[in-house]
């Protein structure tokens, strides 16, 4: 299964060890599922880090995302951010069309500008879907 993964997800599987975040990008790794991110997640993700934990930290684990994760640009999507303007605030709307752009089955973020599409999940939602096992908590 394609799934888009939203900057919070990524982070939170680090900063959550156990966390439903975590066992998703778990899969990841593993190449159970196929992830997909967009060039402004890597940059989310990135610069989270880089003030965190330091720039090593934050070269090293944007890399281990391009590694195991398809990363698309803007240019990649270019009809879907179209079908979604004026559907999503301008932040928002590269990551619904990079997903939809990959053919992701599924949208996990923690954020709910996303929940009127039906692809969205939460990572706890998403957890879930995939046969996990749950943590109580949405991320």
């Amino acid at each position: 299964m394609r799934v888009f993964l939203d900057a919070s997800v990524l982070i939170w599987a680090v900063e959550r060890p156990d966390s439903n975040s975590a066992r998703i990008v778990g899969l990841a790794l593993s190449g159970k599922v196929n992830a997909v991110v967009d060039e402004v997640v890597l940059s989310e993700v990135a610069r989270f880090f880089r003030a965190q934990r330091g720039r090593s930290f934050a070269w090293l684990y944007s890399q281990q995302v391009r590694r195991v994760a398809t990363v698309l640009t803007e240019a990649d999507c270019v009809n879907q951010l179209e079908a979604l303007k004026g559907r999503l605030k301008p932040s928002d709307r590269l990551h619904l069309a990079a997903a939809r752009a990959a053919g992701a089955r599924v949208f996990i973020a923690l954020d709910a500008d996303f929940s009127e599409f039906p692809e969205y999940r939460t990572p706890q939602q998403a957890a879930k879907r995939l046969g996990l096992r749950v943590s109580p908590t949405d991320w």
